[in-house]
């Protein structure tokens, strides 16, 4: 019998190797590369790539900076003909002969499922080296069964061996002890975010507003108690079919699985074609996922938690929550609504939400799970409201997705936290949507969800409160 054993020996918190200690030998003679200082980067405003020369530090070669211009900064990139996979660049392929990836001298590359890799030759000894790409020590051991004289090297062929385990680094798991990272509260809450000024993704009939013209006409402000307000225009009578003036947010900063985010909300938007979020994604979507925290439509009474994907992440049935699964859809892709959770507590969504006085939602987003908690504001923790969450007390989750059937580390990464408040849309205005009274709640004030828009009166409860958003390192 064959095998091999691959481990990433990381250092604790960051996925640099130093130096190549002992022997490397690299088959395209590069040189082993000293760890870029990921620590000491900033965060580069910008309006063309070249504004991002500025940044400061320098990735692996397969990447650069280029500029996201929807949100205005710098962003690193896989270079054209690489594909982001786990937090790296690989180079694609057809065939292996288009390969130029860097392997170890006794390994050859081979081309599968499109991605160049690389598998040891027969006989190898164990051995380690840095990883140029990835800035990661790999370690290769591999073992001959002296008895098995009939083994053979399948490396020349583009199929990977049907023996060949693949390897990958197994999830952290989240840390007891959360540690503060960023706080998002007080006078300075929304120098935090970024405003989006474009068309709504989701169809709705509004206009997002930049953060001028929400701050002058009172879209977005911080009040004497420090509470932040983000809200849609409530006071404009529109034509029909005219955009309301409405915010859109996203945190400037982004976060990894390793996070715990806490939301502390004293209002929620609720109403007929109102549709707000509090939720997290990653440009572009779906490719890095969705994390839906606060969401709902019209004047319903249910909040519904959810996750998107792309293809091959699944729910796993079995794990315990207290939210309810309304179909037996298990695959989590974008495209197919994704693997939504109930929550059927009226206390949950709008009215009942602020009646109770509003609450706090929290998301243990790491490596080996994501798991959402809810508490009114008369049932918050007292280590929540302390500041020292505590989340292994919490006990059972609204909403669990448990990483043994989705990759967390594969499928979500770099998630901007992210408010919004758009109308109708692709699902609060659909008409089998807008007429269904469990789906949204009373609309009969309104013919169809276009005339609501029309409507200032329908707006105001359409507003979010914000006490504070802070995330901490798990």
């Amino acid at each position: 019998m064959h095998r091999l054993t691959a481990a990433l020996l990381l250092a604790a918190g960051t996925y640099v190797c130093p130096i190549a200690a002992g022997p490397i030998a690299l088959q395209t003679g590069a040189t082993p590369l000293a760890p870029p200082a990921f620590e000491k980067r900033q965060t580069v405003r910008c309006a063309s790539t070249t504004d991002c020369k500025t940044v400061g530090y320098h990735g692996p070669s397969t990447s650069h900076f280029g500029c996201n211009k929807k949100r205005g900064l710098c962003i690193w990139e896989c270079n054209a003909g690489y594909q982001l996979v786990g937090g790296a660049c690989e180079q694609t392929c057809d065939v292996t002969a288009v390969c130029t990836n860097d392997v170890p001298v006794n390994a050859n590359r081979y081309c599968r499922r499109g991605l160049c890799e690389w598998l040891w030759r027969p006989l190898s000894r164990s051995f380690h080296f840095c990883d140029v790409h990835r800035f990661i020590f790999v370690h290769i051991v591999s073992h001959h069964n002296a008895l098995d004289h009939n083994f053979r090297s399948d490396t020349s062929t583009d199929r990977l061996p049907d023996w060949l385990p693949l390897a990958s680094a197994a999830p952290t798991q989240p840390a007891a002890t959360p540690i503060l990272r960023r706080a998002y509260q007080g006078a300075s809450f929304f120098d935090g975010w970024k405003f989006w000024n474009d068309t709504d993704p989701t169809q709705g009939q509004v206009v997002y507003v930049d953060r001028t013209y929400a701050v002058e006409k009172s879209l977005a402000y911080v009040r004497e108690d420090g509470v932040a307000v983000l809200s849609i225009d409530k006071s404009s009578a529109l034509a029909r079919g005219e955009g309301r003036a409405s915010v859109r947010i996203s945190s400037i900063e982004d976060y990894e699985p390793g996070s715990l985010i806490l939301v502390d909300l004293a209002h929620a938007p609720y109403g007929p074609s109102v549709w707000p979020a509090f939720w997290t994604y990653a440009d572009p979507w779906p490719d890095l996922a969705e994390i839906d925290i606060y969401e709902g439509i019209n004047s319903r009474t249910w909040n519904q938690y959810n996750i998107h994907t792309t293809a091959g992440c699944y729910r796993n049935d079995s794990v315990p929550q207290t939210g309810s699964r309304s179909t037996s859809r298990t695959h989590c892709l974008a495209n197919g609504s994704g693997c939504a959770v109930q929550d059927y507590n009226p206390e949950s969504y709008g009215k009942g939400f602020n009646e109770a006085g509003g609450g706090v939602f929290a998301v243990l987003f790491a490596e080996t799970r994501i798991s959402i908690w809810r508490w009114t504001r008369a049932t918050i923790p007292p280590d929540v409201a302390s500041g020292e969450p505590r989340w292994q007390n919490w006990g059972i989750p609204v909403a669990a997705w448990q990483g043994s059937m989705c990759d967390i580390k594969k499928y979500f990464r770099s998630q901007m936290l992210t408010f919004d408040i758009t109308t109708c849309g692709t699902w609060a205005g659909q008409t089998a949507i807008w007429f269904n009274s469990h789906s949204s709640g009373d609309t009969s004030a309104y013919a169809d969800c276009v005339a609501a828009v029309q409507d200032p009166a329908a707006f105001a409860e359409a507003h979010f409160e914000i006490n504070y958003v802070k995330v901490y390192n798990v």
